[in-house]
């Protein structure tokens, strides 16, 4: 008969145990750690002979990095999971409903350690605050794409700053910000050298607007010239600059560029 605990983490989902185990450790939210201590005639009481993990999700970091199958042991070069002062390796990997159960035995003495990872509630707690953080910078770096063609305009000293505190790419970043000052110059030369003669042509009234005539075709240029040094900048030196212009005023500012640093 099959019973389930009432305060499994996991929901009741419980594999049938072939022995009840000595000890349940409810330590690690989330998982549940079945240990079963060595009670044979004459051996160490306080000797885990063997540990269950049951955990929601699965633990690539437990497994060899050629293990292929995630719920089959590691075949080759094991991490050994230090548990309760034991080093232990993975020996079965089986699905229990929606958790995931690890089944292990301490360390043999003649294979080769090579890797540890601790499992404890303070180790299990840092790993997923670390987690939760990256899930959050992932986050804002997703929402901050669509302004990639803004934040490539920005100084290189600035963009810099922004990449040490999300995980923007400066790249793109600077490509984007090519690509709309290129578009942007084409428009602005097409209104000033096309469309403004045409307008001025049929007699359109009103004043020609920032892309007509000569202010519009300096415009133009400005930009186009922009565009394409930046690029030449970015793809053959790989060399990330900011809009010229920007960049330029930057650097004469006086603590402009070591404002950025100091942070």
């Amino acid at each position: 008969m099959t019973i389930h605990d009432p305060y499994d983490p996991l929901d009741g989902v419980a594999a049938p145990q072939a022995e009840a185990p000595d000890e349940l450790d409810y330590s690690i939210p989330g998982d549940l750690a079945l240990v079963y201590l060595d009670r044979s005639l004459g051996g160490d009481p306080a000797r885990i002979r063997r540990l269950v993990v049951r955990t929601p999700s699965l633990r690539p970091d437990w497994y060899s990095e050629d293990c292929v199958d995630p719920y089959s042991p590691p075949r080759s070069a094991p991490p050994a999971i230090a548990y309760g002062g034991t080093l232990f390796e993975v020996v079965g990997i089986h699905r229990r409903g929606s958790a995931v159960e690890y089944h292990m035995e301490p360390w043999p003495e003649s294979q080769l350690l090579r890797r540890t990872v601790v499992y404890s509630r303070e180790a299990e707690l840092a790993r997923r605050s670390e987690e939760k953080d990256f899930a959050r910078a992932m986050l804002i770096a997703r929402w901050m794409v669509p302004v990639y063609p803004l934040l490539g305009l920005l100084p290189r000293d600035v963009q810099a700053d922004v990449a040490r505190r999300w995980p923007v790419s400066m790249g793109h970043a600077a490509l984007a910000s090519c690509v709309l000052t290129g578009m942007a110059a084409v428009l602005i030369g097409f209104s000033a050298v096309v469309l403004g003669p045409i307008a001025a042509l049929v007699g359109a009234e009103g004043e020609p607007g920032i892309g007509g005539g000569l202010v519009g075709a300096l415009l133009a240029a400005i930009l186009a010239l922009d565009a394409l040094v930046r690029w030449n900048a970015l793809h053959r030196r790989r060399r990330i600059l900011g809009f010229l212009p920007l960049e330029a005023l930057w650097r004469l500012l006086p603590g402009g560029a070591e404002s950025v640093r100091e942070r």
